[in-house]
Parts: C-alpha cells; structure tokens; sequence
C-alpha cells in the first residue's frame, strides 16, 4: 500500500513509471515505519531510575516483548542513551516490567499477552505516574 501523500512526495523524482511505484513502495514503508516507530519513543523522566523487562524466549505469552525489543527498544536507547532498561530471557517465566523510582520505590506489571503497542504503553504509564 502506497500512501497518497507519499506518492506524490517521491513520484515527481523519477521518470519511468515502472520504477516509480518500486521506489514509492520502498520509501513509504520505510518512512511510515520508522515514523510510527519513532513518534512513540520520548525521553524518559529523571525521577524513573531503570526499568526492567523479563521474558520468556519461547512463549507464546512473551510475544508482544520481543515484538517490543525489536520495535521499540532501539530508538528508545537512542533517546535516553543512558538510562538503565534491563531485558532479560529466562525460559518458562511470566512476561513482567519492573519500574524503580527514586529512593527505591518499585512496580510492577504483568506483560503477558499484550502486543508491542500495550507494552510500550504499559511502560509510559510507569514513566508519567510519579511515587
């Protein structure tokens, strides 16, 4: 699928319409993801000192995690290079994030069955709640 708005962005650029659509096609997908990708990801608050993520690698329960980890964990490390956000694997454990706040504070939730989008929110509701 080829959005109209990029069409008409990149089409104007090349001159043989067989190519045109291929390249269209490229650069949208590639644009569209990275924006949608990109616009989730913001700078985390001081007073949130790490986040940790356990999963398990083979889990059906664990899938949204590791659609996250490859989604979003990237350009959330570009954006806070160094906040600590801790991934970890071990088999056959429930999915959970573990936020710690300043003097030691923690929560928690569960991840299990959630999608990349539900994780990524559940971690920005840990990021706007202050203890």
């Amino acid at each position: 699928m080829i959005h109209e708005s990029c069409r008409s962005r990149y089409a104007e650029n090349c001159y043989k319409s067989c190519c045109t659509v291929n390249f269209v096609y490229t650069l949208c997908t590639t644009f569209c993801h990275y924006k949608m990708a990109s616009s989730a990801v913001r700078k985390l608050p001081q007073y949130l000192k790490e986040i940790r993520i356990h999963l398990c690698q083979r889990s059906p329960s664990s899938q949204g995690v590791r659609d996250w980890v490859e989604k979003y964990y990237v350009d959330l490390k570009k954006q806070n290079p160094s906040f600590p956000i801790r991934v970890r694997e071990c088999s056959g454990i429930q999915p959970k994030m573990y936020a710690r706040y300043d003097f030691g504070k923690e929560t928690c939730a569960d991840l299990g069955n959630m999608n990349g989008q539900q994780v990524n929110e559940t971690l920005y509701k840990f990021a706007d709640s202050k203890p």
